[in-house]
């Protein structure tokens, strides 16, 4: 429990939704970069941000193909 308030706390669920809903979780320099904005390690920041999207984000991919006009993802 300790764990996932900190988390929370330092990783707000709300925050990234908006600022990992574009990254891809092979992209280690995207990663990092949120990392360091939110003092964190990329490590942490790719579990959280994998958290949150098995939550509520598109996959990348899909978000793609929907920016694109392609409705049938």
């Amino acid at each position: 429990e300790a764990n996932a308030f900190a988390m929370e706390l330092l990783m707000p669920f709300d925050w990234i939704v908006r600022d990992a809903a574009s990254i891809d979780l092979c992209d280690d320099a995207a990663i990092a970069k949120l990392a360091k904005r939110y003092r964190v390690p990329a490590s942490t920041m790719a579990i959280r941000i994998g958290e949150v999207r098995a939550v509520s984000l598109p996959h990348p991919e899909e978000a793609r193909l929907k920016s694109e006009g392609k409705t049938d993802v």
